[in-house]
């Protein structure tokens, strides 16, 4: 049951994105303000920053665990974040020394690279979370308790 709420939801969500309802009420010519742009990458570097601050703390405190062990995943993808942000300043306060689209370009694959990672990470933590699991699941079986 669940998992047809989520999907619909994602249906509902993904409808709700298309932004041809927007288009069509306007001539299609969105001019955003150079302020809103240096606001919204200065709080993305803010939170790639943070991320990459919380994660080295985290792997402070769990050290020798799963979590710590693939800590550098998070590392790294929170460092491709901070670059792609990064690249976007330059287009803004160096319009002409950089092409927008080879900017543009830059900063979507470090956004996929930083997605990238967190996804290989995710994926390795939940594979020794399972393995742990399986282990306690057969330990508790073989001493008879339930």
């Amino acid at each position: 049951m669940r998992g047809k709420k989520t999907i619909v939801a994602i249906a509902m969500g993904s409808m709700f994105m298309i932004p041809a309802q927007a288009f069509a009420v306007g001539d299609g010519n969105v001019v955003v303000p150079d302020w809103l742009s240096i606001a919204a990458v200065g709080f993305g570097l803010a939170t790639a920053v943070l991320l990459l601050a919380g994660s080295i703390l985290l792997k402070q405190v769990s050290q020798g665990s799963s979590i710590a062990d693939n800590m550098t995943y998070i590392m790294s993808g929170a460092i491709c974040i901070a670059a792609s942000m990064l690249a976007r300043w330059a287009v803004l306060f160096w319009p002409d020394g950089v092409s927008p689209d080879i900017v543009t370009l830059s900063s979507d694959l470090l956004l996929t690279a930083g997605m990238a990672l967190f996804t290989a990470y995710f994926f390795r933590v939940r594979s020794a979370l399972l393995a742990f699991m399986k282990m306690m699941k057969q330990g508790v079986s073989d001493n008879g308790e339930v």
